[in-house]
């Protein structure tokens, strides 16, 4: 597993960043969040807000595994009410999100799959989905969208936020 790490490191220096999910015009301050350390997104402490009735993430703060165990990046957003925790199980790590989205994130929704040191990737066979946080029901109009789940380790997140989260997404290994 050594080895895995040691190319996640390696890899911030030069990360694959895949394309922001969310069109958000000039809202919100940009914010990145990729460990220098070599790790793995393995999840997300959430707060919600509400829009005009409709629950929206207020607040988002990556969950990391690297090599001397679990730690938590930056939070992003404003704090707000009725704190969620998605973490992937123990051996497995965030593959890819699943948004509904407009100019806001109304919910999200995190696939985790296997970590496979061997083969220096993530096991597509072997993959799970965490609980939905949101309501989708409540964002009529807003498509779901999926970024990542290509079997490439997550290793940071970037977007833009104010009083909420307006955009999300990911960093992967190169």
């Amino acid at each position: 597993m050594r080895g895995f790490f040691e190319q996640l490191t390696a890899g911030a220096s030069k990360p694959r960043i895949l394309k922001n999910t969310l069109s958000t015009g000039d809202r919100g301050k940009p914010y990145q969040d990729l460990p220098k350390e070599g790790a793995f997104l393995v999840g997300f402490d959430i707060t919600m807000g509400d829009w005009f009735g409709a629950p929206i993430l207020h607040s988002i703060q990556p969950i990391y595994l690297g090599l001397r165990g679990k730690f938590r990046g930056e939070v992003s957003g404003t704090p707000g009410n009725h704190p969620v925790t998605l973490e992937a199980r123990e051996g497995y790590a965030v593959s890819g999100l699943t948004l509904q989205d407009g100019s806001l994130l109304g919910s999200l929704q995190l696939t985790y799959m296997k970590i496979d040191a061997l083969h220096r990737r993530l096991d597509k066979a072997d993959s799970y989905q965490s609980d939905v946080v949101g309501a989708p029901e409540r964002h009529k109009g807003m498509k779901p969208k999926t970024i990542g789940n290509d079997g490439n380790p997550i290793t940071g997140i970037f977007g833009a936020a104010g009083g909420e989260i307006n955009s999300i997404g990911i960093i992967e290994a190169p």
